[in-house]
């Protein structure tokens, strides 16, 4: 008698998120005099309105490389470490409320929904 065939089910995979380390936030924040940025901005276009928590050593830069209207909610600058131990540990307290964007880009598995403003003090709809 044959044994009966297995089937193996492919496990589901979460979206791969790698941001940078703190060693390489560190050396792009070597260009600002060891001074990073943390935002907190409101994303708008094509039906879509969420926000995007993230991190950056040049802010200009970084706004334009997304494909959605931005509005800056919270601008915080500070050490290179600080300013990185502080965006993980607000991406720790929402990733129960995670937002995927339609569109693609860099950081969009950074973004939650507006509701989520409420949790970090900020206005929906405050501009910096």
């Amino acid at each position: 008698m044959r044994k009966p065939k297995t089937i193996k089910f492919k496990k589901l995979q979460k979206p791969k998120f790698k941001g940078c380390s703190l060693d390489q936030f560190k050396r792009h924040c070597l260009k600002n005099n060891g001074i990073g940025f943390m935002y907190i901005i409101r994303l708008d276009g094509d039906g879509e309105s969420f926000i995007k928590v993230g991190i950056s050593s040049n802010i200009e830069n970084r706004f334009k490389s997304i494909p959605y209207s931005c509005t800056v909610l919270k601008l915080i600058s500070g050490s290179a470490t600080s300013i990185y131990v502080r965006e993980q540990q607000v991406h720790k307290m929402l990733k129960e409320q995670r937002y995927i964007p339609q569109k693609r880009f860099g950081g969009r598995y950074e973004c939650y929904p507006l509701s989520s403003c409420a949790l970090l003090g900020v206005s929906e709809r405050n501009q910096f």
